[in-house]
């Protein structure tokens, strides 16, 4: 009896060890459920700022998607000071329609640099579909 238990945690031994083991740290995909989709519905995006010789700085987005009934448009005009983008100034506008169209405009401060970061978020029938993100060029006041 005490031969076949000796035996029997043996095979136990060597069946455990011949498994496969994964050392991996990275996580596993289940490649039929992972979908990574980015421009699905959004046609086109622009960001425009201009700003005059007065100081006045007109920010301008237009948005167009291909399918969405609804777009969330965030714009946030930012200046670069000590070393990172600070926001000035911020819109939001909500379309219910397939194209956005943001144009404000706001006195800025002579000496730094600006920019426009804009984020859409796309919608169809009341779901998410779709966010995207735009910058503008920077301009020197």
């Amino acid at each position: 009896m005490k031969k076949r238990m000796m035996v029997l945690v043996i095979c136990l031994m060597m069946m455990v060890s011949s498994l496969p083991t994964h050392a991996n740290n990275e996580p596993t995909e289940n490649k039929d459920t992972l979908i990574t989709v980015k421009n699905v519905d959004l046609r086109y995006l622009t960001n425009s700022l201009r700003i005059s010789s007065s100081g006045k700085a007109t920010a301008t987005v237009y948005a167009e998607a291909q399918v969405a009934d609804k777009i969330i448009t965030y714009v946030y005009l930012k200046r670069y000071e000590n070393g990172s983008w600070t926001t000035v100034k911020n819109w939001k506008d909500t379309e219910y329609s397939s194209s956005a169209y943001i144009s404000e405009s706001i006195y800025v401060v002579s000496g730094y640099e600006y920019k426009l970061f804009t984020n859409c978020y796309l919608y169809e029938d009341g779901l998410f579909i779709e966010s995207v993100s735009g910058t503008s060029n920077s301009v020197y006041y």
